[in-house]
């Protein structure tokens, strides 16, 4: 053991194998001209709270640069100063699969957000992919196309199935229940989830279609 300082409260330790840099009291400051270099040489980089560990940087065996948090349900949080005021711009929930929550608008390749969720995708292509199960060929594509000679003009909503099997369909629900739908050949049905026409209305009791014009609803022809 070596005691350094002028009140020996600083010391160097080394038992053989590990050794410890401790310093009983106050702070322990490092400055210098260049850079500040941990090297676990192949291990972690824990960080430790009166002797408990709470964190560690490590590269993991498939060459990952992981953050882990080593306190059971602890979450990880990026923090910030926002004029004056702390903020918190990401919290990754650990009692809940990693969950994210961000603070505010989230660009995807935007540095400027203009709602909660900005994409700004290539011109012309897919925007927003979502699918289920694993299944990468099967779900909703989102769409820009151009329009007019107008670039990102006109918006494709497309239920794809690319890997084949069940025909895809677009359904529409209103709390919960499906209202309307277009199936994968073109057919759309209102009332009913498999249209036998190009237009299939189904109503229970009172009429399907209604026609009416001007402000008076009771000028109307009714089906």
């Amino acid at each position: 053991t070596i005691f350094i300082g002028a009140d020996l409260d600083m010391r160097l330790l080394h038992d053989g194998s590990n050794g410890t840099f401790r310093n009983d009291t106050g702070n322990l400051t490092v400055d210098v001209a260049g850079n500040v270099i941990l090297d676990a040489d192949g291990g972690d980089i824990e960080l430790h709270d009166a002797g408990t560990k709470i964190g560690q940087f490590a590269l993991n065996n498939s060459g990952f640069f992981d953050i882990f948090s080593a306190v059971s349900d602890a979450d990880i949080r990026i923090r910030g100063n926002d004029g004056g005021s702390t903020v918190t711009a990401l919290t990754l929930d650990m009692s809940e699969s990693g969950r994210a929550y961000f603070n505010s608008r989230v660009g995807i390749n935007t540095t400027s957000p203009d709602t909660m969720l900005h994409i700004n995708g290539a011109a012309n292509s897919e925007q927003v992919i979502i699918t289920g199960n694993g299944n990468s060929g099967r779900g909703l594509s989102i769409q820009t196309a151009a329009s007019g000679g107008q670039q990102d003009a006109g918006v494709i909503f497309d239920a794809q199935d690319t890997e084949g099997g069940a025909a895809p369909y677009h359904a529409f629900q209103n709390a919960g229940s499906e209202k309307m739908r277009i199936t994968s050949d073109g057919k759309i049905g209102v009332g009913t989830s498999s249209p036998q026409e190009l237009v299939h209305l189904k109503a229970s009791a009172s009429a399907a279609l209604r026609v009416s014009g001007g402000a008076n609803d009771n000028k109307k022809v009714e089906i």
